[in-house]
């Protein structure tokens, strides 16, 4: 972690966090999801189908039908709502839309063509309601972004990837110049820019997820800030953890069981998933909600005091990384 001008202000190695090896590794996320789509069979995917209706019937124990906006019509034991921060099907369970919080990022994908002289590390540059990072990827990309709070002068939409470019350049003037020449190499294509948000599921207050054969997963489920680096993380996390619980409940199943009695097993599986995954995402999500605060503050004196007193304590392997460092179990036998 560095300051706008080069100097140091904390560092450490992943040995410096207990019950190693760790290996720290950033995945481009069209890879990731390649290598997922192609362990599936391959009609598993429809494309260019957005979900535009659920139906669940009144007596809670059929099939829900899932409406697609091409007018195909999906009916399931189970519909897992795994389709990002604004998720039609959290929608329809009655959960609110995720809340900005006050910040605005640009990211981006450099691409050096050739080899880039970047070490193995990840970088985090902390400024004045400014941060920067970069993260090596590949031998020849570098993924990146800069985070700046949102105030009344900042556009709340930009789509020209020029003018994020710019905008990107103009947060970080003077800064070192790894970060500039990131944001230089980086295709038109691969700029985003986006208000950070999150949504916190609290007991007795939000809706719950779990019910009737429905439940959520990933960003639909518990869209966090990127922080902590979790979002995508957790989401795997979700999706083990939620195989299992169903595994359990439906490899007793047989052909001639009571409906009611399967849909009652498939309830409590739900139930018991959002249990388990609550007590870990809600605590990551304010984590990482805590950690961007404390790395947006805007006062001088109160930098000052973040930079040279508060980070070099705080910024800790075990703080940082510790929220990584979870082991959800293996995937089940596949179902006979």
């Amino acid at each position: 972690m560095r300051a706008p001008d080069g100097k140091v202000i904390k560092e450490f190695q992943n040995s410096d966090l207990s019950g190693g090896p760790h290996e720290l590794r950033a995945v481009e996320r069209q890879s990731l999801l390649r290598v997922l789509a192609e362990a599936l069979p391959s009609d598993t995917i429809m494309f260019n189908s957005r979900v535009k209706n659920i139906r669940k019937p009144r007596d809670m124990q059929s099939l829900t039908e899932v409406e697609l906006e091409n007018n195909t019509v999906i009916r399931t034991k189970v519909l897992v709502g795994c389709d990002g921060a604004r998720s039609v099907v959290a929608s329809w369970m009655g959960r609110t839309e995720p809340k900005p919080v006050g910040q605005t990022a640009i990211r981006g994908l450099s691409d050096f063509k050739s080899n880039h002289n970047f070490e193995p590390r990840v970088e985090q540059i902390i400024g004045q309601g400014v941060r920067a990072g970069l993260v090596p990827v590949t031998k020849n990309k570098v993924y990146w972004f800069v985070v700046f709070n949102t105030t009344p002068s900042v556009p709340s939409r930009i789509s020209d990837p020029n003018k994020i470019k710019e905008e990107a350049l103009s947060y970080i003037q003077g800064w070192p110049s790894d970060i500039q020449e990131c944001i230089r190499n980086t295709p038109l294509e691969s700029f985003s820019r986006s208000n950070l948000r999150d949504r916190w599921s609290i007991p007795l207050v939000t809706p719950q997820q779990a019910a009737n054969g429905i439940t959520l997963a990933g960003d639909a489920a518990h869209p966090m800030t990127p922080n902590l680096a979790q979002g995508g993380c957790t989401s795997l996390e979700d999706s083990i953890i939620l195989t299992r619980k169903l595994c359990e409940a439906l490899r007793t199943e047989k052909k001639e069981e009571d409906p009611s009695v399967l849909a009652k097993r498939i309830s409590s599986a739900l139930i018991e998933y959002e249990s388990e995954r609550w007590a870990r995402t809600f605590r990551l999500t304010v984590k990482s909600f805590v950690f961007g605060s404390l790395l947006a503050l805007d006062s001088s004196l109160i930098c000052f005091f973040r930079d040279n007193v508060a980070l070099p304590i705080a910024f800790r392997a075990s703080v940082v990384f510790g929220s990584s460092k979870f082991d959800c179990g293996a995937l089940p036998p596949p179902l006979d």
